[in-house]
């Protein structure tokens, strides 16, 4: 809890001292246009962030085992006392996982069949793991990335006694990927991300559109793979913006020494994201890549 305490005093020292962080005329604008909309939407869940919020502040406790056999809710892998690990990663894959199964639980299909989960960039594992770990054979978690190394996937998995059939994987580019659509034998159930990096974030949002599914979130480094397209489309595009709008909130959603304004260029963002997810929720799916 004083690490926290101890963020936002140095967020609130930056806004009030940096003399960076100061958004341009065309950022601003872009910020403004958005604010009202923001505003009511961060109101709405205010009561639903706060204590999530507190919870990530106070660290993972235990959840209500899922699986069989029930297992930890924490990730498994330890780490220092003190590390990045322990301050950082750990406490956010536990928060996914007792996300996760808030989702999972309420899912209609709960127990009557393996769920299927796909963690999109999902790097060495370890949110699959660990959802492999405290759900059991209750889910079915698929790892898409484009860099993912099923054989050192694999092997934890041994280590740590969890099954290899509860966690699989592709090495694959995840624009291009097609998944089973709703209904259809293997059809994702859930979609989870975890720092999905700039664009990635809005491949994700498409991916669960198509299939008609739950999503779970993180996003972040908002600049980041602007080369990626959502089914042919450009970020913008995907977000009916102009482009340079798009740029603008992206620009100020990384600015440095100016925390207050990062966080409202993200909650713009995010925003918009939601607003495209509820427009194409009814749109036909596109055609598959070339």
């Amino acid at each position: 809890e004083r690490w926290w305490a101890a963020v936002e005093l140095s967020h609130a020292l930056q806004d009030a001292q940096s003399q960076q962080g100061r958004l341009t005329e065309a950022q601003e604008a872009v910020l403004r246009r958005y604010d009202a909309a923001r505003g009511a939407a961060e109101a709405r869940g205010e009561a639903f962030l706060r204590p999530l919020l507190r919870e990530a502040g106070e660290g993972a406790a235990p959840h209500e085992g899922g699986g069989g056999g029930g297992g930890p809710a924490a990730p498994l892998k330890s780490g220092r006392d003190g590390s990045w690990w322990q301050r950082k990663k750990a406490p956010q894959i536990a928060w996914m996982v007792r996300r996760a199964g808030e989702r999972l639980r309420a899912h209609p299909a709960w127990r009557a069949r393996p769920l299927r989960v796909v963690d999109i960039g999902g790097g060495s594992g370890e949110l699959a793991m660990a959802l492999a770990a405290e759900f059991g054979e209750d889910v079915r978690v698929e790892v898409i990335d484009i860099n993912y190394r099923g054989d050192k996937v694999a092997g934890a998995l041994a280590k740590r006694g969890l099954g290899a059939h509860l966690v699989t994987g592709r090495r694959a580019d995840a624009t291009r990927v097609v998944l089973p659509p709703p209904g259809a034998p293997g059809a994702p159930d859930l979609f989870v991300g975890l720092h999905a990096c700039g664009v990635l974030s809005d491949v994700i949002l498409q991916h669960a559109i198509e299939a008609k599914a739950s999503f779970i979130l993180c996003t972040c480094c908002f600049c980041s793979n602007q080369g990626l397209r959502i089914r042919g489309e450009t970020q913008a595009e995907w977000l009916g913006l102009e482009e340079s709008t798009a740029a603008a909130a992206r620009s100020a959603a990384e600015v440095q020494g100016n925390a207050a304004a990062a966080r409202r260029a993200m909650g713009t963002l995010n925003l918009l994201r939601a607003r495209a997810v509820r427009r194409r929720w009814a749109l036909p799916p596109p055609p598959p890549p070339p």
